[in-house]
């Protein structure tokens, strides 16, 4: 006969492990916020007309003060509450709520060793007082006295006997570590005003903001979209293009990221084999409160929900790529100008040295210069004998106009540029070129560079004897880097990254 034995064990210990679950301070004080924004959706489902939830945080040496305008709760609810331990009632509401496991209250073991909760929840109701203690396995519960009752519906949480001290200027709650975490961890509810939320520390008071990206959006008309088989399920979108590469793009429940970078999650489970999501070109969220969050918030239950939406994430995506390849274009035109006006300003540098000093500069490269000393001045108006240059070569007083151009050469790969008419055309056919512009941005100017003065040295050969040879030496510069003594060291020729502003 099967015997049943009851689990029991050391419920102080308990709690103080699920007090310590949070991955820092900062995790662990966040989840009072998370509880007034709960209360404050409650309230909001029921078709109560509310201000905007308000909480504000007094960070001293000696105690951390947490307040909100958010229904505290009554008698009743607090004994609930401490008699379902990680068996949140929350799950039985039917819409969707931050909190689901029933230990946030406990978060405080985190930050201190006793904490105490001023809690009403109606006007007419009196202020209801719970303390908790490291340590303990029972509440000190009790109505509180006037001098520490609340004037309107709210709570008024006090964490003291901290572990940690947290006015340190690089502790885990230093006030700009709290500011940048909790600003990203509460977009949505910062950005369309449902939160304010406040950190007081050293006699000044700041005001946490949404993160300021300032980067375009993309695949706005999407910012709303729903299930193709169930219309009711609606989720909200929001994109930005990020030319950094390093963007992520978080699925959120209730306002909160459970899954704080999509694509990582698509590559380790393998939903898509290429995506955008998973580009770092793509900076956002999704917002979707019909899906169902594990109990540990790493993630959601895989049903059909979950499969519905990433179909409908796919079509999304094919709108991002056409618009994020439409900012890449422009952003490598930009930054295409910004190389060629880097290399003009550099070989004009160059070519001002004394070896170079004779030769006749292209008009891009001016420069005020030194008269040669092995060339003699001619009188104005003198007649030389010889013909006017090409239409396009007109002078200017240092020499023809010059423009840069990255273009594909009729006669395919053999020439790695040519000068006509006042613009140095490089060859993009050309395996060297494809080469260099795989690199950095300071081998791309590199070979641009190389390339301009080639053709100034080539300008001033009236012969045009020197072209082959030219060719031939760029050839030859361009295969000893790429030679097996270079590619290893990592030195010489590469040089140090240079950055340009686009």
């Amino acid at each position: 006969m099967t015997k049943k034995v009851k689990i029991e064990g050391n419920m102080a210990a308990m709690l103080s492990y699920l007090g310590q679950l949070y991955q820092s301070p900062a995790d662990a004080l966040k989840e009072y916020i998370s509880n007034a924004l709960d209360a404050w959706r409650e309230c909001s489902e029921l078709g109560i007309d509310l201000e905007p939830c308000r909480v504000h945080f007094k960070i001293t040496p000696s105690r951390i003060v947490i307040e909100h305008n958010a229904p505290g709760m009554d008698e009743k609810e607090f004994e609930d509450r401490l008699k379902r331990v990680a068996d949140s009632i929350k799950k039985q509401k039917d819409f969707a709520q931050i909190g689901q496991l029933g230990i946030g209250i406990w978060g405080f073991m985190q930050v201190g060793k006793k904490c105490t909760f001023f809690s009403k929840k109606a006007p007419a109701l009196p202020t209801y007082r719970v303390t908790l203690k490291e340590g303990h396995d029972a509440a000190d519960c009790e109505k509180a006295t006037k001098r520490e009752s609340l004037s309107e519906p709210g709570m008024r949480i006090v964490i003291s006997d901290l572990k940690v001290k947290p006015t340190k200027a690089r502790g885990p709650l230093a006030v700009d570590r709290l500011e940048k975490k909790w600003g990203e961890l509460f977009d949505s509810y910062l950005r369309e005003g449902n939160l304010e939320l406040t950190i007081e520390s050293k006699g000044t008071t700041r005001t946490v903001s949404p993160p300021d990206l300032g980067l375009p959006r993309v695949a706005s008309d999407c910012s709303e979209w729903f299930l193709e088989k169930a219309h009711d399920k609606k989720f909200k979108t929001c994109f930005y293009y990020d030319s950094s590469g390093k963007g992520v793009v978080s699925v959120r429940h209730a306002g909160v990221d459970v899954i704080k970078d999509l694509g990582a999650l698509a590559r380790e489970e393998k939903y898509w084999d290429e995506t955008v999501y998973s580009s770092g070109f793509i900076r956002g969220f999704v917002e979707a409160d019909f899906l169902k969050p594990l109990p540990s918030r790493t993630g959601f239950e895989s049903n059909d929900d979950w499969v519905a939406l990433l179909i409908e994430l796919e079509k999304i995506g094919a709108v991002l790529e056409e618009e994020v390849g439409s900012y890449k274009e422009e952003e490598d035109r930009k930054r295409q100008q910004a190389i060629h006006e880097k290399a003009l300003e550099l070989a004009r540098d160059i070519l001002d040295d004394e070896e170079f000093m004779d030769l006749e500069l292209l008009g891009g490269l001016a420069k005020r210069r030194r008269k040669a000393a092995n060339k003699e001045s001619r009188p104005a108006g003198e007649s030389t004998g010889e013909r006017s240059r090409e239409p396009g070569d007109r002078q200017t007083p240092s020499g023809p106009r010059i423009n840069i151009v990255e273009d594909d050469f009729e006669d395919g790969a053999i020439r790695h540029s040519e000068f006509i008419s006042g613009v140095v055309r490089i060859n993009k056919l050309h395996p060297d070129y494809r080469q260099e512009m795989k690199g950095t941005d300071s081998e791309r100017l590199a070979y641009i560079t190389m390339l301009i003065g080639k053709e100034t040295i080539g300008f001033n050969d009236q012969s045009g004897l020197s072209e082959e040879a030219l060719e031939r030496l760029v050839t030859y510069v361009y295969r000893m880097k790429r030679s097996k003594i270079f590619s290893t060291t990592g030195k010489g020729f590469r040089g140090r990254p240079m950055k340009l502003a686009v």
